[in-house]
């Protein structure tokens, strides 16, 4: 593999990000890919990261699961934000199951695991005008990231205070949606020795459980996104 400055792979990253694919609806209900072009730094910041895994899981319920959606929370209610992110209502003739656990009004919790990220090829031109081809390699650890501390006072966030009734994981560098309900979520926490880690988004640190998705994958209802 060729070597590269931290400038280039800075370079490639942000061209990574900025060439990102999203999910859509078509015009038949499927959800398919599209390449967009985002601006620089639409993924900085929780609530912006949390609010594009929303769209993506919004679509998925309403498209796949015939959900009737309500509405989001606030973003300008930051109290409403750290406790439920989607509230929606289903038809009586859907099934129970880990996505709509009872009737009712069902509140749903979103993180996007964007620090799991696909590799991709980077192409760019050197100085002297060569078109070069290099890979990126991707970045997964195998875990999902269940938050319950933001910042640097310790605030209790994520699994501690959500009042959502099913807590989703979207990794977009997968094609995957991984739904368990959130009473669920937290005894298999309390009954397992989760490792725990430190994320960094620009700067603010998050602790949160890193749960190794392929040995505890039975506990939760993986959805493919196609």
């Amino acid at each position: 593999m060729e070597k590269y400055t931290k400038e280039q792979e800075e370079m490639m990253w942000d061209k990574y990000y900025t060439d990102i694919q999203v999910l859509t609806m078509t015009d038949d209900n499927n959800i398919t890919k599209k390449s967009i072009k985002q601006e620089k730094g639409i993924f900085s910041g929780d609530i912006k990261d949390g609010i594009f895994g929303e769209e993506v899981v919004k679509n998925f319920l309403i498209h796949k699961k015939e959900g009737i959606f309500i509405r989001q929370s606030d973003p300008n209610n930051l109290q409403e934000r750290k406790e439920w992110d989607l509230m929606f209502n289903f038809p009586d003739t859907i099934e129970l199951n880990t996505i709509v656990p009872h009737r009712g009004i069902i509140l749903y919790e979103v993180k996007n695991e964007v620090y799991i990220i696909s590799g991709k090829d980077f192409t760019f031109k050197t100085p002297l005008g060569k078109i070069k081809t290099i890979p990126i390699p991707g970045r997964d650890k195998g875990n999902l990231f269940i938050e319950f501390e933001y910042g640097y006072n310790n605030e209790p966030s994520g699994i501690q205070v959500t009042k959502s009734d099913v807590w989703v994981s979207i990794i977009l560098a997968k094609n995957e949606i991984w739904f368990i309900e959130v009473d669920k979520l937290k005894e298999l926490i309390e009954n397992s020795n989760f490792e725990i880690k430190i994320n960094y988004n620009k700067k603010t640190p998050s602790k949160g459980y890193a749960i190794p998705r392929e040995k505890f994958k039975h506990h939760f209802l993986v959805e493919k996104i196609k």
